[in-house]
C-alpha cells in the first residue's frame, strides 16, 4: 500500500505554496527542461499537485495529476524537515500505462 501521509504532505505543500512569499516547490533544471518541452507551465504543475494521486513510492514519488484534460506524472523528492518539496521530472503518461495512468501494464 501506498504511503498516503507522502501524498498528503505533497498536497498540502503545494497548497501552501506562494511564489515569491511561501516558496514550498522547487524546481531541478532537468524538469523545468521537461517543462518546456512539453508546453507545460510551472503554475499548471503546481497547481495539479494539489489534487495529485501518489502512483509510486520509492526514494522519490511519482505522482498522477491532470493539467486540464492532460495526465502528467510528477517525479517529486520530498523534505519533510524543511516542508518543501523538488520537483525532478515530469512526463505525459504513455501506452506503457493503463488506461488509469496508475499502473503500468504487465509485460507479457
Amino acid at each position: 500500500m501506498f504511503n498516503k501521509k507522502k501524498e498528503l504532505f505533497i498536497k498540502k505543500a503545494a497548497s501552501e505554496h506562494v511564489p515569491g512569499e511561501n516558496e514550498k516547490i522547487f524546481w531541478r533544471t532537468h524538469a523545468v527542461e521537461r517543462l518546456r518541452e512539453r508546453k507545460f507551465k510551472k503554475n499548471e504543475i503546481e497547481e495539479s499537485l494539489k489534487k495529485c494521486v501518489l502512483v509510486e513510492d520509492y526514494p522519490n514519488c511519482l505522482v498522477l495529476s491532470y493539467v486540464g484534460i492532460r495526465a502528467v506524472h510528477v517525479v517529486v523528492d520530498i523534505d519533510m524537515n524543511n516542508c518543501r518539496l523538488f520537483i525532478i521530472t515530469l512526463y505525459e503518461p504513455d501506452d506503457r500505462w493503463e488506461d488509469d495512468r496508475k499502473r503500468r501494464k504487465s509485460k507479457g
